[in-house]
C-alpha cells in the first residue's frame, strides 16, 4: 500500500483482486509511479477483480499510463471478470467522459459509474 499525498493516490493493490486507485495523480515522473502497478497487475492472479478508481485529479502523463494499467488488466488471461467502479463528482462531466472513453477501449472490463456529491 502507498499513502497518498498532496500529488500522488492511495494505491492498495490486493492479490485477492481488491484495487484501489484514490486521490491526486500529479506525480514529476508517471512512469515511476505506474510501472510498478502495470507490472503488479501483469503478474495478477485472480477470479474477480474490483478496481475502486476514485481520482480526484489526473494530469496528463498519469492519464496515459492510467489507460496503459487498464489495458494491461483487461488483457490478463489469469483474471476471468473485471468491474472498475469510477467514482466521480456530481455535475464532473470530464471524469465521465475519460472512464467512458477508456471503457470502449477496452474488451473485458465492466465500468460501473458511481456518482458522488460534490467536495467544496
Amino acid at each position: 500500500m502507498v499513502k497518498p499525498t498532496q500529488y500522488l493516490p492511495l494505491i492498495d493493490f490486493s492479490p485477492d483482486g481488491y484495487l484501489v486507485l484514490e486521490g491526486r495523480v500529479m506525480p514529476k515522473d508517471a512512469a515511476e509511479l505506474f510501472d510498478p502497478m502495470i507490472e503488479f497487475i501483469s503478474q495478477l492472479k485472480s477470479d474477480v477483480v474490483k478496481f475502486k478508481v476514485n481520482l480526484e485529479y489526473v494530469n496528463n502523463s498519469s492519464r496515459k499510463k492510467l489507460l496503459e494499467l487498464f489495458k494491461r488488466l483487461d488483457a490478463n488471461k489469469n483474471v476471468s471478470k473485471i468491474y472498475i467502479n469510477w467514482h466521480f463528482e456530481e455535475g464532473d462531466k470530464g471524469s465521465v467522459e475519460t472512464a467512458e472513453r477508456f471503457e470502449n477501449l477496452l474488451l473485458r472490463s465492466q465500468f460501473h459509474y458511481i456518482e458522488q456529491p460534490e467536495i467544496i
